[in-house]
């Protein structure tokens, strides 16, 4: 397999990624499902010849900088995004911030900012993907210059509370705005492209796909027919 990636951006402790797959020579036993697979066909059919381009571009999001270094790679420390959960994370994540300003969101004990857990959890939105799931939830942020100091922050959880980042507002707000304006087809288009320079357009496959047709049209009888996953039951302790 040949994956095109590009480093988008970072926000705090969460790398946002975007990729492509170029080849996938295994994924594929027979010649109809290669055919709908491939990324760059060039075919002809019948007298015509055809250029097809099929991206299925999808993002990363990468939490692993939050990890210990000493740590074991840990697949639930990312989850991949299709284009579909990119605009559901966007909703979902704009809709947490809105009940951020809920007045018993947060509260204040002995000069220390706190967050109500249950009506947190109330408010918590998941985001499924095909092998994982992405919690967020409101949380609290301690602040790195001065461990006494907490503000407002949203965590984004991998399958489970041990599994997360916590971002404040602002970072949160212009993660939203940078995957809002993605074209990824553009991007695949300049992944396609440096492939394509770098010499490897000589592997694409070219296929001829034998038609025939009858001149004769068929007739058509007349007819008067018309023809899960639940929000973790705990939160980590340091939200």
């Amino acid at each position: 397999m040949l994956k095109g990636s590009i480093e988008l951006f970072r926000v705090g402790g969460m790398k946002v990624k975007f990729n492509l797959v170029i080849r996938n020579e295994t994924a594929f036993k027979n010649l109809a499902k290669a055919y709908q697979g491939k990324l760059v066909e060039f075919f002809s059919y019948g007298n015509a010849e055809y250029l097809k381009i099929s991206p299925k571009p999808y993002l990363t999001l990468d939490i692993s900088n939050t990890a210990d270094k000493n740590d074991e790679w840990d697949p639930n420390m990312s989850v991949n995004l299709n284009k579909f959960a990119i605009f559901d994370f966007i909703k979902k994540t704009r809709a947490v911030i809105s009940s951020m300003s809920i007045p018993e969101m947060y509260f204040n004990q002995n000069g220390m900012l706190r967050l109500n857990g249950e009506l947190a959890k109330a408010h918590s939105k998941i985001v499924p993907t095909p092998n994982k799931s992405l919690c967020i939830i409101p949380a609290v942020l301690e602040d790195k210059e001065d461990s006494s100091n907490y503000y407002e922050g949203v965590a984004f959880m991998i399958n489970s509370i041990d599994n997360y980042c916590i971002l404040p507002i602002t970072e949160v707000e212009y993660l939203c705005f940078e995957l809002q304006k993605l074209d990824l087809y553009l991007l695949s288009m300049e992944v396609i492209n440096t492939y394509l320079l770098m010499g490897y357009g000589k592997n694409l496959q070219k296929m001829k796909v034998n038609a025939t047709f009858s001149e004769k049209k068929p007739e058509i009888p007349e007819t008067t027919n018309l023809p899960k996953i639940e929000t973790p039951s705990a939160i980590p302790n340091d939200i």
